[in-house]
């Protein structure tokens, strides 16, 4: 049934009717949708058609005007209730609405409608609107959305998007597949140019739109943020990234690898090494070790790095071996000759990783002070991922330090 078939002013009679129990003298904590901005959201017109109809209906007797306090909201608004008139009115609508067939339910409810008929009967900048509204994951301000000219964003008190997930999806399976990718790649662009934006957002849209070379850029750009904040949701969206472009496949898998090593997701992280080993062999050896490494295979892990060309990596994992199996003076030696490896070719990229490897060995060795030294120098150069490490790492000295002191006095 389409939304015209009961005019505007009927529509606005049975939208207050389902607030006929609230009292009119009721100054405080009244519902949001008796205003008139309330009234416009959830019928889908435009504040200033909501006005133009209140009016009359005021005029008429039908309504009565009041100043009440809104639930959420400190100020006072203009609402509207239905008086005796009104409610009869209601009931006349109501009937004839039933006697006829018409599914007035739907047109006080999105949820209930049925979206083909819904989108129907907008235009293309409302459909837009309403379709980035339910594309988006997180709610918004309504001003972040395209401007209609009708309310068809259902929006709550303090101006934010309001339309449940039944809703969103009921909505979205009118669209074709490349209706919905088009709003997810509308919707990554907002993410950026928002007022607030998010990383992890605009990564999960620009995926969805398959927009996969700016997503492998926005990862590689931002990966000491994405790792640092890693969480349930952001390794999901890493898991379902898979059509990855071949010139980013190695930088890529990498990220997807740790992920799954911080998860302790290690069946994950092993799915993806013939993939990195076709793309960097080097790479796909080093991280088979790691997760040898940490299923606590050591003497596997360090076998499998016996072929492999020297390098800084190499280097740290067999320390990080040795520091594991108690040849603390064996890996501290290795740490030393990398340090001063890394300084004359002035590659730096792995030099956080040295720092907390070498205050393990430290603190494995009893000096907990000479750890704390390294850490706190490690700090002015670590990026995000690994300054959380170094923090989680300064707790384990502290606890050493505290251990020392206590057997001391004991």
């Amino acid at each position: 049934m389409m939304m015209s078939t009961l005019p505007v002013w009927e529509r606005i009679i049975l939208h207050l009717n389902q607030f006929k129990m609230t009292d009119p003298g009721d100054r405080y904590n009244v519902p949001w949708d008796l205003t008139q901005d309330g009234i416009a959201s959830s019928l889908r017109i435009s504040r200033a058609h909501s006005s133009i109809e209140l009016k009359k209906l005021r005029l008429s007797g039908k309504v009565i005007e009041s100043y009440s306090h809104i639930k959420g909201k400190d100020n006072k608004r203009k609402t509207y209730f239905l008086t005796a008139m009104g409610m009869v009115d209601a009931q006349r609508i109501t009937d004839r609405a039933e006697k006829e067939g018409i599914d007035f339910t739907s047109m006080l409810d999105m949820k209930r409608c049925d979206p083909n008929a819904l989108l129907d009967t907008f235009d293309e900048k409302e459909k837009e609107a309403l379709g980035m509204a339910c594309i988006l994951r997180c709610s918004v301000r309504r001003d972040e959305l395209p401007e209609t000219e009708r309310s068809v964003v259902p929006v709550d008190v303090s101006g934010y998007i309001a339309i449940g997930e039944e809703t969103k999806a009921n909505i979205l399976s009118a669209l074709d597949e490349d209706s919905v990718k088009r709003l997810h790649s509308l919707a990554a662009d907002l993410w950026l140019s928002s007022k607030t934006p998010d990383r992890q957002e605009r990564l999960y849209h620009l995926i969805m739109a398959g927009r996969n070379h700016d997503a492998c850029r926005s990862l590689i750009k931002e990966k000491d943020r994405f790792m640092d904040s890693l969480n349930e949701d952001l390794y999901d969206i890493l898991r379902s990234f898979t059509d990855i472009p071949e010139k980013y496949v190695a930088e890529i898998l990498t990220l997807k690898i740790t992920a799954a090593i911080e998860f302790d997701d290690l069946d994950e992280a092993v799915s993806y090494l013939p993939s990195l080993s076709s793309a960097d062999l080097d790479a796909g050896i080093l991280f088979s070790a790691r997760i040898e490494l940490k299923k606590g295979y050591t003497k596997k892990a360090l076998e499998m790095l016996d072929g492999l060309k020297d390098s800084v990596p190499k280097a740290l994992l067999i320390a990080e071996i040795l520091a594991l199996t108690g040849e603390l003076k064996g890996s501290k030696d290795i740490i030393d000759v990398t340090r001063e490896r890394m300084v004359l070719s002035g590659d730096l990229r792995c030099l956080s990783e040295l720092y907390l490897l070498s205050s393990t060995v430290s603190i494995r060795m009893g000096k907990p002070e000479d750890a704390l030294l390294i850490l706190n120098k490690a700090k002015s150069s670590a990026g995000p991922f690994d300054l959380r490490k170094i923090y989680r790492k300064l707790s384990e000295v502290y606890t050493a330090m505290e251990l020392a002191e206590e057997i001391k006095c004991a």
